[in-house]
């Protein structure tokens, strides 16, 4: 074991300056020297000499036969049981590792082969556990077979930790760890450099798409600036304009016959046509417009009445307005207001025909659409370009050449640039 420990260490070097582009070629050079291949072996074998030693004993101890023959039927059959579980636990224990080892030969990598050493841990804590019962129950029959077994178990424990602490300690481990930062090195870089064409990629797609948008305004300004437009324009203007009227002749009628609101709730109550009077209360432009000359007229011509006769009973001031106001609604007033709504209504009702021929304004509703939806993906690409900057910004590699650099230093390299 000495000589395998003084394999795995080696001597120390004098201080050797070293350039960052020479690193690479000049460790692997190194890992071809410090070959752990046959430090391994010398490991593998001791391994195998103990995994001998171990079957032996467990057929010595299969084989053992008991000093004291005045022991109990049962508690023989108990003995029985638990040797033959030892046994059994103990050479599928070496199996295990004999096949890790088997895995081991195929590596190169000291980083790997520490991980896999690493794994026989867990297999030593599934073994004590499972033959600690069977292990102090032998102890009672066969103590010294037992033990020497376990004596053997505990060697390949130690030999194990031993091989993974060393191994770790060795220049070719240490050479091994610098290969792979490197290659995580050259792994950050490649994906730097990804990110980077992406983010060209995407700041691409965001000009292209900006043109596309200046494109459509521009669609959407030459249709504005056409004489076609120009005559829509006037066309909703004057939609506008006939609207408008519209909503103040509304409030006129309104403004009229809200004082009346009061004598035609109490007349609704003694007439028999209460939902006329209802959609005059409540609406009068629709009213109007909606319900015919004669029975509006009749409704008001009734409301006179009824107020007159004293059906209706009104404060005195009120019931001289509201008669002020019905002398105002006459049959001919009733038919002046009637022919306005008409020719209001056919008027907006021309405009906007003639506005919904008119496909302009679909053309720019669908410009606009495109428009919206562009800008809504430009807005998805400037949050990818936003996190791949950030992505490229997490991306260094200052951490790692200073691993390098402190391992070169326990090795008495000097890492210098050029």
């Amino acid at each position: 074991m000495i000589k395998f420990f003084a394999r795995l260490f080696g001597e120390k070097k004098e201080l050797k300056q070293l350039k960052k582009s020479e690193l690479e070629d000049y460790i692997k050079k190194q890992l071809e020297k410090e070959s752990i291949e046959h430090l391994f072996r010398e490991f593998s074998d001791r391994i195998s000499e103990l995994s001998e030693t171990i079957k032996q004993r467990c057929n010595e101890l299969e084989k053992a036969e008991l000093q004291n023959k005045n022991i109990p039927p049962r508690a023989i059959t108990i003995m029985e049981g638990n040797r033959k579980a030892y046994i059994h636990k103990t050479m599928h224990f070496t199996g295990k590792i004999r096949e890790i080892l088997s895995e081991i030969k195929t590596l190169t990598d000291s980083s790997k082969i520490i991980d896999k050493v690493s794994k026989i841990t867990g297999i030593f804590d599934e073994y004590n556990k499972t033959t600690q019962k069977p292990y102090y129950i032998l102890q009672e029959f066969f103590a010294n077979e037992s033990h020497k077994i376990a004596s053997s178990i505990k060697e390949i424990s130690d030999s194990i930790q031993q091989f993974k602490d060393s191994l770790k300690k060795s220049d070719a481990h240490k050479f091994q760890e610098i290969l792979n930062l490197l290659d995580k090195i050259r792994n950050k870089k490649q994906k730097k450099k990804e990110l980077e064409n992406k983010k060209k990629e995407l700041e691409k797609d965001l000009d292209e798409g900006e043109k596309n948008i200046s494109i459509l305004k521009h669609e959407i300004k030459k249709i504005k600036e056409s004489p076609e437009f120009n005559e829509l324009s006037k066309l909703n203007d004057k939609l506008k304009i006939a609207k408008d009227e519209q909503k103040r002749f509304s409030d006129e009628i309104y403004y009229k016959l809200a004082p009346l609101s009061r004598a035609l709730r109490k007349y609704a109550k003694i007439s028999f046509d209460e939902k006329s009077i209802e959609m005059i209360i409540s609406d009068p432009f629709k009213a109007m417009a909606e319900l015919k000359t004669e029975k509006l007229n009749n409704v008001f011509a009734g409301l006179v009445k009824s107020i007159k006769e004293g059906n209706i009973v009104l404060k005195e001031n009120v019931r001289k307005k509201n008669l002020e106001i019905l002398n105002e609604i006459n049959p001919e007033f009733v038919k002046s207001i009637q022919t306005k709504i008409k020719a209001q209504k056919d008027n907006i009702q021309e405009l906007s025909a003639a506005i919904e021929k008119n496909t302009l304004w679909s053309g720019i509703e669908e410009l606009n659409k495109k428009i919206e939806k562009k800008q809504q993906h430009l807005s998805y690409i400037n949050k990818e370009v936003q996190n791949t900057e950030h992505e490229i910004s997490k991306i260094t590699t200052d951490d790692i050449y200073k691993r390098i650099k402190d391992i070169l230093k326990s090795l008495n390299i000097e890492l210098t640039e050029e």
